[in-house]
């Protein structure tokens, strides 16, 4: 299998599990990068995704409406807002990871 043919298989498997937790595709990779290393503030977030703030805004407030995670003020600076799963969140992220192990290459 060419290297070109797993990155179209991956990038599939990718879009199914977004749709499965009914997030769009960016909102679903923050919420795995969120699930990998929780609790920076958003803007740390959008600059790792390479992404405006008003972008990792919106794409924050997806994952808190669907309650997958949820924005706290950061105890160190007032004006700063963490990203942090819920349960809810871990659950889902749980539910994916198992479904990805299951699959047969």
């Amino acid at each position: 299998m060419s290297t070109l043919h797993k990155i179209m298989l991956w990038q599939e498997a990718e879009r199914n599990d977004a749709r499965k937790l009914n997030l769009s595709i960016p909102a679903y990779h923050l919420l795995c990068i969120v699930a990998a290393d929780m609790g920076h503030k958003l803007s740390s977030y959008g600059k790792l995704m390479k992404i405006s703030a008003v972008a990792v805004t919106q794409l924050s407030d997806q994952l808190e409406t669907k309650g997958y995670a949820k924005r706290t003020r950061k105890l160190t600076d007032r004006r700063a807002w963490s990203l942090n799963l819920t349960a809810n969140g871990a659950e889902a992220i749980d539910r994916i990871a198992g479904s990805q192990n299951t699959k047969t290459p």
